[in-house]
């Protein structure tokens, strides 16, 4: 049994960015064509979307994309594989690939949030794809952790965490949790054949910064202008300080709907599912930058 130390807060700023903290020999770049938007009430990303509530209100919820996940995750363990990255940084890197796609699409659930709650008609902004990236990239490397479930730490409320194979003990001002691991939602997306996916959770702790290093280069977000991880100008300080204390609860898995103020009345945590159809912004027939 282990307890996760509660991690200091991370101010949000128009105008930051996140560029790794360290170097990586790793040399490999992504072959998804990235494209993302707001597209035919869908908030879509290549390998994960979000379902806003707004306009989806029987079937919303993240989505991970499987076949645009399994191919891509699958041809970067190859490379690193071949190019004899650590084992416990592959182990990381393994790791932070879901936490990342994960938290950047918990972000425009919380976004949809502020600006109902604010009364702004319009749910997305392309801004929004650059500060999802910082949040997601910023979150993992502050953390330490590459595994989600220290995001639990982001609420005040959460006092301890304890984690137990399968499941996690959380310990909160208003009671003590018994909650699953996340992870068995991405059981068959991962490829079974590397032995590197027996993964020593105590062995790579140090490796999340090269991790993030890895997947920034993979994904090219240094030379993306729709995800680069930056927060853009066109926030006012007001704006981001609601949502990061709204992100703040919504990133509590099967929480999230009691420790925030949101109008609807179910954690988005239950509302994750798998999409086994390729998905691209051409087959939902519209434009990528509607």
């Amino acid at each position: 049994m282990r307890t996760i130390d509660l991690p200091g807060e991370i101010p949000l700023k128009p105008g930051m960015e996140w560029e790794p903290g360290t170097r990586t020999r790793f040399d490999g770049r992504s072959s998804v064509k990235w494209r993302g938007g707001h597209c035919k009430d869908v908030v879509y990303d290549v390998l994960a979307y979000y379902k806003p509530y707004t306009s989806n209100a029987r079937d919303w919820g993240i989505y991970y994309v499987a076949p645009n996940i399994t191919d891509d995750l699958n041809e970067l363990i190859e490379k690193m594989y071949r190019q004899g990255i650590n084992r416990n940084t592959m182990s990381a890197t393994i790791l932070a690939y879901p936490s990342l796609i994960t938290i950047h699409e918990v972000c425009p659930h919380a976004l949809e949030n502020v600006r109902r709650k604010l009364g702004i008609g319009k749910i997305y902004e392309r801004d929004d794809e650059g500060l999802c990236e910082y949040t997601a990239f910023k979150l993992i490397e502050e953390s330490g952790n590459a595994y989600l479930a220290p995001m639990f730490v982001l609420s005040n409320d959460v006092l301890e965490i304890h984690y137990h194979g399968d499941h996690v003990h959380v310990i909160t001002r208003f009671g003590d949790y018994v909650l699953p691991v996340l992870y068995p939602l991405w059981h068959h997306i991962y490829f079974p054949g590397y032995p590197i996916l027996e993964i020593n959770m105590n062995g790579i702790k140090n490796n999340v910064k090269e991790a993030l290093a890895i997947l920034y280069k993979w994904w090219g977000r240094d030379q993306d202008p729709l995800y680069r991880p930056r927060i853009s100008s066109n926030y006012s300080v007001d704006f981001l300080s609601r949502y990061w204390l709204q992100l703040r609860g919504d990133l509590v898995p099967y929480m999230d709907h009691v420790l925030t103020n949101k109008p609807v009345n179910e954690s988005l945590w239950l509302r994750m599912r798998i999409d086994e159809e390729e998905k691209s912004m051409r087959v939902l027939g519209c434009d990528p930058y509607e």
